[in-house]
């Protein structure tokens, strides 16, 4: 049957021009006893629309239960310079600063916050990394984020804010994140 859910999904996006903004090799359509389940990737996030329209026409008339996610490849086109983080209900200053992170996906553009703990800035001091550095990690951060498929994705778009505290900095200098040079502390 899975084959079969594939196939009507291809000439369904063929039929709407909509598969040449398909990441076929990311996207996923599995069959399961009681339902499917499809993870379709979009190269261009001004295409979202469409292909959740799309799936909710095939939904409609599935015979099962059909769950669905719809996510774009976002890439980091920019991480810019570091503010000061503030509260959101209160408006004080936080023991934080953001940095502002532009993403593209296509045609579409998208920016999101990351904020960096205090206690996160002095794992990152301690371990020889200077403000450009730290503008780097969080480039990188971002991109393994969005690297994440299936239930674990993230959605930049409804969710425009990640946080590296001190645990998460801690797993990044001990190695865990690509593109980090393991550094010895001060």
């Amino acid at each position: 049957m899975t084959g079969s859910l594939e196939n009507l999904f291809r000439q369904q996006l063929q039929d709407t021009g909509l598969l040449p903004y398909l990441f076929a090799e990311r996207s996923q359509f599995l069959d399961f006893p009681d339902s499917y389940f499809v993870e379709l990737v979009v190269k261009d996030g001004t295409k979202l629309p469409q292909f959740r329209g799309l799936v909710e026409r095939i939904r409609a008339e599935a015979p099962q239960r059909l769950d669905a996610i719809i996510r774009a490849v976002w890439e980091v086109e920019r991480v810019g310079d570091l503010v000061q983080a503030y509260s959101t209900q209160t408006g004080a200053p936080r023991a934080a600063v953001q940095y502002p992170v532009d993403l593209k996906s296509g045609n579409a553009s998208a920016r999101v916050w990351v904020e960096v703990t205090y206690l996160a800035s002095e794992i990152f001091e301690q371990h020889g990394a200077n403000k450009d550095e730290v503008k780097g990690i969080v480039g990188e951060y971002v991109s393994t984020q969005l690297k994440k498929g299936g239930a674990s994705y993230w959605d930049p778009e409804r969710f425009p804010y990640l946080e590296i505290s001190g645990d998460t900095a801690e797993f990044i200098v001990s190695g865990a994140l690509p593109g980090w040079k393991k550094r010895r502390p001060n």
